[in-house]
């Protein structure tokens, strides 16, 4: 009963007493107070009051997030599938914590829109030339998100470019092309 007691007491005390959390040397943190931004915390310990305290933190050194593959549609017909890959580093957390949900998803979510808008708007021989897709996403992204997010690009890798087709698979276990392809010369 005495053990239980003095455990209880321990558990009671380490949340209600300021304790200090670790920032590791790749991160950054930002200090919650009662749902407030207090500020950016660098490596090392941060003081916590648990009660009214949140600490959230964030890697910042580069990272790359692959483009996951996408289907999309030439202005011209064709269907491609184009996926790629984004070096970045978060420069400023509190940004990237704080005015974009899931940062991770959302820059892939952002490269694949950027990708699909220029696709659609030019011709298949105008997009196996990967250095205008590359330089079109990086645009986009900085315009986009570098400020607003807090993120610098390091750069942009498109991945894999192939033509091919459509084919839908209904619910019956039935397959059906969406259209006859004509063969590329």
């Amino acid at each position: 009963m005495i053990v239980e007691t003095i455990e209880t007491v321990f558990e009671w005390l380490t949340w209600i007493l300021p304790r200090p959390l670790t920032v590791m040397p790749n991160e950054r943190g930002v200090l919650v107070r009662k749902g407030k931004i207090v500020r950016e915390a660098g490596p090392g310990w941060v003081w916590i009051w648990p009660p009214i305290d949140e600490l959230v933190s964030l890697v910042v050194v580069a990272q790359i997030r692959d483009i996951r593959a996408q289907s999309v549609t030439t202005s011209d017909d064709k269907c491609l599938a184009i996926s790629g890959a984004v070096s970045y580093k978060i420069c400023n957390a509190t940004k990237a914590a704080f005015r974009v949900n899931n940062f991770d998803d959302s820059l892939e979510t952002l490269c694949l829109g950027i990708l699909a808008h220029y696709v659609n708007q030019r011709k298949y021989a105008d997009c196996r030339k990967v250095a205008g897709i590359v330089e079109e996403i990086k645009l986009g992204i900085r315009e986009k998100a570098t400020d607003k997010w807090g993120v610098q690009i390091l750069d942009v890798w498109i991945t894999d470019i192939a033509i091919h087709k459509v084919i839908r698979v209904l619910g019956d276990g039935g397959v059906v092309p969406m259209e006859e392809e004509e063969e590329d010369e």
